[in-house]
């Protein structure tokens, strides 16, 4: 496994845990112990999301956003670069 492919699945668990984190809160808004989780896996996921971004280029459109263009129609489109499936 490459380090962009381990680091694009970090991403990916991440992401996960905090949506489910998420929906719990939904349902047990006062649980301290799962909004100070939320906040922590929040603040790792954005980390990840920024060296992934520093390294490969954006994730979402959010962040393709460049100046005077955007920046995933200049870097090499996902079949012209490694597989990470």
């Amino acid at each position: 496994m490459t380090e962009r492919t381990a680091l694009k699945n970090k991403i990916r668990q991440l992401d996960f845990s905090l949506l489910e984190t998420a929906l719990y809160l939904d349902a047990y808004p006062n649980d301290a112990g799962a909004a100070g989780y939320f906040r922590q896996i929040r603040c790792e996921l954005d980390k990840a999301t920024a060296e992934y971004e520093e390294k490969y280029g954006p994730l979402t459109y959010k962040a393709g956003l460049n100046g005077e263009c955007w920046k995933w129609t200049s870097d090499a489109w996902p079949w012209e670069s490694e597989v990470d499936c």
